[in-house]
């Protein structure tokens, strides 16, 4: 780690008053004599993890001027209150709170307690054609059974399900396939039994998110935003959906403030939706060396997932949480507790309130996730991650994947894949990390993996381009 923590140093040398902060919390947590200068190797290993050096010199800073370019953006635009969606708002939420405050800003910041699965099984019935897309996305290992979570259906509901479209008794462990999911989704349409059972449950659910939303405050008619870790950007639509199903009348349009964005949710107002790092149209060096899986485990909160609302013995809308705790919350409140830390050492002093670009968030992203140290991809790479909506399955962030698994994730060997009839590869929600603890020599490896997401995302931006231009 003491290479690495040099190179991460130099970096944030480029924003002085970066460096100046996280040198002053690592001195802190180090408790050594102040240096600009690393420590001694015995002085880092008896001291610190990777996980704490990361968060001190590449996590809080990104954090940091990621939320303080939320803050002051919204402020520019003329909002009023900012709601932090959960999970992956919390450590944004946390540090907006010590900003807005230090800064006086005077925003009004919420958590608001949601996940996509909470809000989509109370949306459904709205927007039913859609409502069908989503419960049959792909993803690293979707299964029949993940389908029937998505839907709503869990356990006897889920056998029933299977038994009636002759699934086969594997329907909760064999992976689908992109082929096979399309295929799911043609029989689900024109089945009318489940189709009329995922409209009896989200009109079930509908009245308990209803009064949750009125209660925090989403149906005032007064100029506020969402602030989240973004890629795709569905929970601002499904919210917009249905709060403008209840409150017509609102006369500010809703908007959202998001780390990153590969793509926008089909017939909204793009205009809406406020990028920092990528947008769906541009990014691609930053897109092709970031993990998105792994950066919503760093940044989760410490509790588990919304799944609905029930009302309390006082009448007040709460929410119904999976689990009581997330399964990473011991290095998430770590990582919280520095961050915060941070932001109250960065802001000691004059601050100079003006939006800062991503430059030096790209180098360190870059450097962390795309090229991990054999420490780093050990320690962020045990982080327990879910690909799906609902529930933390027992799975690394960083898989590990054989030689031959991590050959198979090959640009040459992906496109093979995509024929009828060929066996899902096995994946990784952080192949970088991957690929670090299943070589014995990745830097090759590495490049490839890069490479290969480079290419994806200039194929996707080339082909949304000539779209664009035929309609």
């Amino acid at each position: 780690m003491e290479r690495r923590l040099s190179q991460y140093r130099q970096i944030l040398k480029e924003e002085p008053e970066l460096f100046e902060a996280s040198e002053l919390l690592f001195h802190k947590h180090t408790k050594s004599s102040f240096s600009a200068h690393p420590p001694k190797h015995h002085d880092l290993q008896a001291n610190h993890d990777a996980i704490t050096v990361v968060a001190i010199y590449v996590m809080a800073p990104v954090m940091y001027r990621f939320v303080e370019w939320v803050l002051l953006n919204a402020c520019k635009a003329g909002f009023k209150r900012l709601y932090f969606l959960a999970r992956d708002g919390h450590s944004m939420y946390e540090l907006a709170r010590i900003i807005n405050d230090r800064l006086a800003l005077h925003l009004e910041l919420e958590y608001l307690y949601c996940s996509r699965y909470a809000l989509r099984t109370a949306w459904y019935h709205l927007k039913l054609p859609e409502s069908l897309a989503y419960i049959c996305l792909s993803g690293i290992e979707v299964t029949f059974e993940t389908v029937m979570l998505r839907a709503g259906f869990d356990g006897e509901k889920a056998a029933w399900f299977a038994d009636l479209l002759d699934f086969g008794h594997d329907y909760n462990t064999k992976a689908l396939t992109l082929f096979e999911l399309g295929l799911l989704r043609e029989r689900l349409e024109n089945c009318n039994e489940f189709v009329a059972q995922v409209v009896a449950n989200a009109q079930n659910n509908y009245p308990n998110i209803k009064g949750y939303l009125q209660q925090e405050g989403l149906y005032d008619d007064v100029p506020y935003a969402f602030v989240d870790s973004g890629w795709v950007g569905s929970m601002q639509k499904i919210l917009t959906d249905l709060v403008n199903e209840t409150a017509p009348m609102r006369h500010h349009p809703l908007s959202g403030y998001y780390f990153g964005l590969y793509d926008y949710p089909s017939g909204v107002d793009r205009q809406s939706y406020h990028t920092y790092y990528f947008a769906p149209n541009g990014g691609i060096r930053r897109k092709a060396s970031f993990a998105n899986c792994l950066f919503e485990c760093i940044f989760s909160s410490p509790e588990g997932m919304t799944i609905g609302y029930q009302k309390d013995d006082t009448g007040r809308y709460i929410p119904i949480l999976a689990n009581a705790k997330n399964a990473n919350s011991d290095k998430i409140i770590r990582t919280s507790k520095l961050l915060s830390e941070y932001a109250s050492d960065i802001l000691i002093g004059e601050a100079v309130i003006r939006p800062k670009s991503a430059k030096t968030s790209q180098k360190l992203l870059s450097l962390f996730m795309g090229q991990p140290t054999g420490a780093e991809a050990e320690a962020f790479g045990s982080y327990i991650f879910c690909d799906d909506i609902i529930g933390e399955k027992s799975q690394t962030v960083a898989a590990l994947l054989s030689s031959a698994d991590i050959r198979n994730n090959r640009l040459t060997r992906r496109i093979l894949s995509m024929r009828r009839g060929s066996p899902k590869i096995r994946e990784s929600a952080w192949l970088s990390g991957s690929v670090v603890l299943g070589m014995n020599k990745p830097s090759l490896e590495l490049k490839r993996v890069i490479r290969y997401r480079r290419i994806l995302y200039f194929r996707k931006a080339i082909s949304e381009a000539v779209g664009r231009k035929s309609f």
